[in-house]
């Protein structure tokens, strides 16, 4: 390889030295042209058949690879930085524009005032939004919902271990499901409860027995509470993102 690179090299010397020496009058100019020419081809097409063979093969083309990445993410970053300024300026007015919500007065004038519907929604509904955001439920990817929802659900007292064969503990439970009309549950059993809240639920109760409708019970209020935090969540995560 060392041998048919120096030779390439050699043939572009001497290629240069004679065009550089050529003056109006040379008689030899086409056939010294021909012969340096020829001899220059004759070893680039040499190397490049080394190139084009085993143990440099391989290693070309992952040459050629890596450029093409790199002049891909060359194009990248232009095209990036090109719009960075322009982004910044942006992001910037944007900012200022929505801390403009914090105050009541000027919220109501620029709802009025705004020339987008975005903006319009975003001063119109910017309290009913801010109450919504907890950063207990702040994420950054969707893999950690699951374990915020476990978290908030322990927090809350809204344990999802309960047994259904524990009617008292289904019972109790039920008690506190913001969809069951509890009134008169006092003098019920634990058995009529169960049976009650499946109905209020509209969970049938048909022909099974209470253990049954414990558990669909349970499971139907378990669901509940967890896609209760997981509204919250999302609804903490869509109040905080300025879009």
């Amino acid at each position: 390889m060392a041998t048919a690179t120096a030779a390439v090299r050699y043939s572009n010397t001497q290629l240069i030295t004679f065009l550089a020496s050529v003056v109006a009058d040379s008689t030899d100019f086409q056939q010294t042209l021909n012969t340096y020419g020829s001899q220059l081809a004759g070893n680039m097409t040499n190397l490049h058949n080394q190139l084009a063979s085993e143990p440099y093969l391989t290693k070309r083309t992952q040459l050629v690879t890596d450029r093409d990445a790199i002049e891909t993410q060359r194009t990248l970053e232009i095209s990036n930085l090109s719009t960075i300024r322009t982004y910044t300026e942006s992001l910037s007015n944007n900012t200022a524009y929505a801390s403009l919500a914090e105050d009541t007065q000027l919220r109501s004038l620029m709802a009025k005032t705004s020339q987008t519907t975005a903006w319009q929604d975003y001063f119109n509904n910017y309290e009913e939004r801010a109450s919504k955001i907890n950063p207990i439920y702040d994420t950054k990817v969707d893999s950690d919902k699951e374990s915020i929802i476990d978290q908030a659900l322990r927090d809350t007292g809204l344990t999802l271990d309960i047994d259904y064969v524990d009617l008292n503990a289904v019972v109790k439970k039920a008690k506190k499901d913001s969809r069951i009309d509890t009134k008169g549950f006092d003098r019920l059993t634990s058995e009529q409860t169960i049976t009650n809240s499946c109905t209020q639920l509209l969970i049938n109760t048909s022909n099974i027995s209470v253990y049954s409708q414990s558990k669909l019970l349970l499971n139907n209020m378990n669901n509940y509470d967890r896609q209760q935090i997981a509204d919250a969540l999302d609804s903490n995560e869509s109040s905080n993102t300025l879009s």
